[in-house]
């Protein structure tokens, strides 16, 4: 199976530790069977959701990169 908080795992260098695992919790909530609409799990809920997007410290064009760079450049070389 498909390890997304390894693909993710670069981003520990580009968000504070409290965003990455914020970060973390909102991807695996929205790529599991339940989604965020019924997320219930331990820092999981709307307003968790809500802070990570209204940081201020979050360098979008960063975090876009840094996802999507390696994926990139790894279906170049298949």
């Amino acid at each position: 199976m498909f390890d997304m908080l390894q693909v993710l795992s670069p981003l520990r260098n580009e968000l504070k530790s409290k965003n990455y695992r914020r970060f973390s919790l909102i991807v695996v909530a929205v790529l599991s069977m339940v989604g965020i609409s019924r997320w219930t799990n331990k820092g999981g809920s709307y307003r968790t959701v809500e802070r990570f997007l209204n940081d201020d410290s979050i360098h979008w064009d960063i975090l876009n990169y840094t996802i999507s760079a390696p994926l990139f450049y790894a279906t170049l070389t298949m």
